[in-house]
């Protein structure tokens, strides 16, 4: 059995990288509210001004890195694969491909769901366009 790689999935049709400006959006809002969170608990950050800068650190590396993590998602597709995040899939495999938006309360989340797997892809700008003119000549 041939090992899966970029390499053997032949020509590159599209790609689709982060979505910057959503990242950006949302490690704003949880780093602003984390920040908010935290002096609404601390009520002598005078007294203990160490403490403080150790209780920030810890909010902002469990409310903001995670979506820190998404700088560098992306999608490619080629004439006989997908490299998602770095999970190499043959199209023969994955199809049929769908899309579906998921509405919160805040904000969506975007799924590209295949016959083997869920993929997210809220965080990379325009996957589904880069699928539909990669696969689809729109």
């Amino acid at each position: 059995m041939v090992e899966v790689t970029a390499r053997n999935l032949g020509r590159k049709l599209s790609e689709a990288g982060a979505d910057k400006k959503r990242i950006l959006l949302n490690v704003g809002i949880r780093a602003v509210l984390g920040i908010i969170f935290m002096l609404a608990g601390i009520s002598s950050i005078k007294d203990n001004p160490i403490f403080a800068l150790v209780m920030l650190l810890i909010i902002i590396f469990i409310v903001v890195y995670p979506y820190l993590s998404h700088r560098k998602d992306y999608v490619i597709f080629y004439e006989n694969g997908v490299d998602c995040k770095g999970e190499v899939w043959p199209i023969s495999s994955l199809e049929p491909i769908s899309w579906r938006t998921i509405s919160m309360q805040v904000g969506s989340r975007q799924k590209m769901d295949t016959k083997i797997k869920e993929f997210d892809v809220t965080f990379i700008d325009g996957a589904k366009s880069a699928y539909n003119r990669a696969y689809l000549n729109q």
